[in-house]
């Protein structure tokens, strides 16, 4: 059976987290008293935190959490008996790469300005526009000569 925590490296010491949680899980379908028990035993044990911070949430949270608390923490494995049965592995191998270095580009004096290639486009915009209001003033005045 694997066990979970209900804690990660940005919500373990989130308190107002857990009770909202706490709270709302008599609110979920199919989440039994066993399941609610279970998250308040596994809540207390890496928080600390006691049965009367949740109130407000269902009686089998507040059971867990007071199981959780009574239980001794099981003592982390030691280090040397992990190493002994881990046969020995070959040295890392030596990583080597670029050296990252700021470089800074200066331009000349004065602004580089405007292509001529840039005036093309620019220049075909106008010329449409001028032609439009040209055609449309020609159109205003042979309407009125007939």
């Amino acid at each position: 059976m694997k066990r979970w925590t209900p804690c990660s490296a940005n919500t373990c010491g989130n308190l107002k987290l857990h009770q909202y949680i706490a709270e709302q899980a008599a609110l979920v379908p199919g989440l039994g008293t066993t399941e609610q028990a279970a998250f308040g035993r596994n809540m207390a044990k890496p928080t600390g935190w006691k049965a009367a911070a949740f109130a407000h949430a269902p009686a089998a949270v507040r059971v867990g959490v007071q199981e959780g608390m009574s239980r001794p923490r099981l003592a982390p494995p030691r280090m040397e008996n992990a190493a002994a049965r881990r046969p020995s592995s070959p040295p890392l191998p030596y990583v080597n790469g670029f050296r990252m270095a700021q470089q800074v580009f200066r331009t000349t004096a004065g602004s580089a300005g405007l292509l001529p290639v840039s005036f093309i486009p620019i220049a075909l915009i106008v010329l449409l526009v001028v032609t439009g209001f040209l055609l449309e003033a020609l159109r205003t005045a042979t309407k009125g000569i007939s």
